[in-house]
């Protein structure tokens, strides 16, 4: 016998599946491109060095390109959406337009670098198609438990590949592996502070998808395959400390021990008692790193950090020459692409010159925009940035975002903190990854907020 609802029926009395509010939630479900694509393309990238070369920018712009085009054609961007996207659409083009133009009216009007403005042009607009694809994604998704967890899969994929090429001897002459042998572990990239964030992805992702999975569902059923997934979570995360500690990256593993602490933290006051995840997890965590210190890998780490006053001064130098020289230009900077050529056209004293004439990048991502193309480029980035961190915070106040959601801005943050120090996103695929993590986290924020 088919029962149907009468058409007296008021809503609160029809079921769930019958609320149009709930048909819509389920077609927006499907309509989102399945979750493991994206990981899936973003796992190849950082498999192959990071996509670190001439193609790099111009193939994630293309695959951002195909999958949003896809995303859209399965479901247009909503509005309240789209009215959220607007602001930062607006500050990248002003960034990409006045890069543009700083770029081919720099000396005279001509560029210092005019080879590689199209290529930096491309990974502009790749880079808001990465965020854009990421952000309507995560707007679709009612968890990004399973976007975490394919991300956790092919990001590990391209750690156990590196681990897999060190025992190898052949692979020094492929061009995308022939540091992998190397003092220090670098997987399948070409840095080992680039692979270290790539790893605190992996370990960060991990351990929150552990801490969901210790905790009861609310409707108290367990599925099978929470098992299987609690333990894969669980290998995947001594492996990914490990390989960070491997990597000897001293920002890393202070700032994901840091991270770690306070994700423990907020879940303690979030539980306020009534389960003890948190707590268990520290235990478990504290026994990984005293474990991971025991090992050989300790004598390395420990010699990284006694060396850290020398590469305090060095990482002091780099910055304030640079600064000076970005000062020189403040407004419109040296054009996309150029630091090569600045790094040659002003070389400092001979001291200076003798220590940084090698150097392909100011080691920090503020630095960067401010000598590509000035205080308009730089705060183009920021007003953008801006208008994503205020949904996000907003999403905070309510309280309701997800442990997977945290997992994700926790990582983004690692990467961020990072690229203070170093080239972690100018590496065209991690720089692809962190704003994945920004774009689904700005998606997550914007449907709680739609739905306040």
């Amino acid at each position: 016998m088919v029962v149907t609802p009468s058409a007296n029926a008021s809503p609160s009395d029809r079921t769930p599946i019958e609320s149009p509010r709930v048909h819509r939630t389920f077609r927006a479900a499907r309509t989102a491109i399945p979750a493991p694509i994206w990981p899936a393309l973003l796992g190849v990238g950082l498999l192959f060095g990071g996509l670190d070369n001439g193609l790099g920018k111009g193939l994630i712009c293309l695959a951002a390109a195909m999958l949003l085009f896809w995303q859209i054609a399965r479901d247009p961007i909503p509005r309240d959406m789209g009215r959220a996207l607007l602001p930062v659409f607006s500050a990248m083009t002003l960034a990409a337009l006045w890069g543009w133009w700083t770029s081919t009216a720099t000396g005279l009007g001509r560029a210092l670098a005019p080879d590689l403005i199209l290529n930096q042009l491309i990974g502009l607009i790749g880079n808001t198609l990465v965020f854009t694809l990421a952000a309507l994604i995560g707007y679709r998704r009612r968890s990004l438990e399973r976007d975490n967890e394919w991300l956790i899969v092919f990001l590990a994929l391209g750690l156990i590949a590196g681990l897999l090429l060190r025992l190898d001897d052949e692979t020094r002459f492929f061009v995308f592996w022939e540091r992998a042998h190397g003092p220090r572990f670098m997987g399948t990239l070409n840095n080992a502070n680039v692979a270290a964030n790539v790893y605190a992805v992996v370990a960060l992702l991990a351990f929150c998808r552990l801490l969901d999975l210790r905790t009861p569902r609310r409707n108290g059923i367990r599925r099978r395959s929470d098992k299987v997934r609690f333990w894969f979570c669980a290998a995947m995360l001594p492996l990914a400390l490990g390989a960070i500690v491997a990597t000897g990256s001293r920002t890393t593993i202070v700032t994901v021990a840091a991270m770690s602490a306070l994700l423990i933290a907020l879940r303690v006051a979030r539980a306020r008692g009534r389960q003890r995840s948190g707590g268990i997890m520290a235990v478990v965590v504290a026994m990984m790193l005293l474990t991971l210190l025991a090992t050989p890998l300790a004598a390395m780490v420990s010699s990284r950090f006694d060396a850290m006053q020398e590469g305090a001064s060095g990482r002091w130098l780099l910055w304030t020459h640079y600064a000076d020289i970005a000062s020189a230009a403040l407004w419109r900077g040296y054009g996309l692409g150029s630091f090569p050529m600045v790094n040659l056209r002003y070389p400092g004293t001979i001291d200076v010159a003798q220590q940084l004439w090698m150097v392909n990048s100011p080691h920090n991502i503020v630095l960067h925009f401010l000598l590509e193309g000035g205080i308009v480029f730089l705060l183009a980035h920021i007003v953008a940035a801006a208008f994503v961190l205020r949904a996000i915070g907003l999403a905070l106040l309510y309280g309701r975002l997800r442990t997977d959601v945290t997992g994700l801005l926790a990582s983004a943050a690692i990467i961020l903190l990072g690229a203070m120090v170093d080239i972690v996103l100018e590496v065209p695929a991690t720089a692809a990854l962190f704003l994945t993590l920004v774009g689904l986290s700005f998606g997550q924020a914007r449907r709680i907020l739609g739905r306040a």
